[in-house]
């Protein structure tokens, strides 16, 4: 690394491992996030749990900040991650503006989804995806919840293809089971067809994760319930009313496995189906507005 004579480097990761990864490339400027302060807590006018303040991300951890010439800001941590990361730019000289978040989708992508969905015979009424499967434990919620919706809109005349990595098909397989028409397709899409299959989609239903921000980045609408993590951090961007959470005292807790919550996953239980298919009618009820008001200008 020392070899290729780097100017300058960027760790927005800020851990030993990226520390060290810094250091070894010898660049005479180096920036990362600041280190964390009880100042950014001071500033948010919330109160947060103790596990919040144990666990969330604050600044750059463990040591990293010693391997930086230049240091990010972090004044306060009531900023969406995309914010916070555009908090660079002024360091680097670069324009002001809002984030682009648009990407191209290979047509091939496309064309491959196309033949999925009609393998599947969900190509030919309105498609909603869901995304049940976490890395956290305790991001998940319940798999009845999600049936339940998916139950609902096919009584409606949807259809459901039910998203993720291969690794969250046995997540998907149990609300398939509870919704009989539902399709699992986990495993099935790369990450350029599973772009292109939420671009397909009307609507979106994720707890929090990758594919609430794909959702996000193409403009679909999307509904994501949010437990142990924080919505204004790290929720879908710009869409506050895509989100649902149950607003209990203990949470944001940042805690990953159930085996550490004291509260029986309450976060996350006390969201019902009913709200989250509220919610989802509600965001329909937008687009068809809004391309009505298309259609008629």
């Amino acid at each position: 690394m020392r070899a290729e004579n780097y100017d300058l480097v960027v760790d927005m990761h800020g851990q030993l491992r990226t520390a060290i990864l810094v250091l070894a490339t010898g660049a005479p400027v180096r920036i990362g996030f600041d280190r964390p302060r009880a100042a950014v807590w001071d500033a948010s006018p919330r109160k947060f749990s103790a596990e919040a303040r144990r666990h969330a991300w604050q600044g750059a951890r463990e040591g990293s900040w010693l391997s930086y010439t230049h240091h990010i800001p972090v004044p306060t941590l009531d900023l969406h991650a995309v914010d916070r990361y555009l908090n660079v730019g002024p360091i680097l000289g670069l324009e002001d503006g809002p984030p682009d978040f648009s990407f191209p989708i290979p047509q091939a992508a496309s064309s491959r989804v196309e033949a999925l969905l009609r393998r599947h015979g969900l190509a030919d009424a309105p498609l909603i995806s869901m995304a049940p499967g976490t890395i956290w434990e305790t991001k998940h919620w319940r798999s009845e919840g999600f049936a339940e919706v998916a139950r609902h809109f096919m009584r409606k005349g949807c259809s459901v293809a039910l998203i993720g990595s291969a690794r969250e098909r046995a997540t998907c397989a149990a609300v398939a089971a509870a919704a009989p028409g539902a399709v699992n397709l986990a495993g099935e899409t790369g990450l350029s067809e599973l772009a292109a299959l939420i671009r397909r989609s009307t609507i979106c239903l994720t707890n929090d994760s990758g594919p609430m921000h794909l959702a996000v980045a193409l403009d679909r609408p999307v509904v994501s319930v949010f437990g142990p993590t924080d919505p204004i951090w790290i929720g879908p961007y710009g869409r506050p009313h895509a989100v649902l959470q149950a607003k209990l005292s203990c949470s944001p807790c940042y805690l990953r496995s159930l085996s550490r919550c004291p509260h029986d996953h309450a976060c996350m239980r006390e969201v019902s189906a009913a709200v989250v298919i509220d919610r989802m009618e509600t965001e329909l009820g937008h687009v068809k507005h809004s391309e009505h008001l298309a259609a008629s200008v």
